[in-house]
């Protein structure tokens, strides 16, 4: 249980981190509101889906089915800039209200 928080509690960083590496400088409230409430709803919508598939198609479906999940997300990381340059943060406050 203690290694699934911890590993948990890295990757929501990454994803953070992602998040923000995406946004624009003044948009990065938004984009972190944004994953938070994804987030959360992936929270209550998967085990419910998890659930429903497993009782209806079998577990083999149900690894399948998160392996396709996977790569199609895999795949929009790589469409999307994952391996970007991050974009320069302000470092002053005379810098922020240029």
């Amino acid at each position: 249980m203690t290694v699934e928080t911890i590993s948990r509690q890295t990757a929501q960083l990454f994803h953070m981190k992602l998040a923000m590496r995406a946004a624009e400088q003044k948009s990065g409230g938004t984009y972190l509101g944004a994953y938070h409430s994804i987030f959360s709803i992936s929270q209550i919508a998967s085990p419910l889906l998890g659930t429903w598939i497993y009782s209806a198609a079998g577990g083999h479906a149900l690894w399948l089915i998160c392996g396709a999940f996977s790569a199609l997300a895999v795949m929009m990381l790589w469409a999307f800039g994952l391996g970007r340059e991050p974009q320069t943060l302000v470092t002053s406050l005379k810098e922020a209200q240029k």
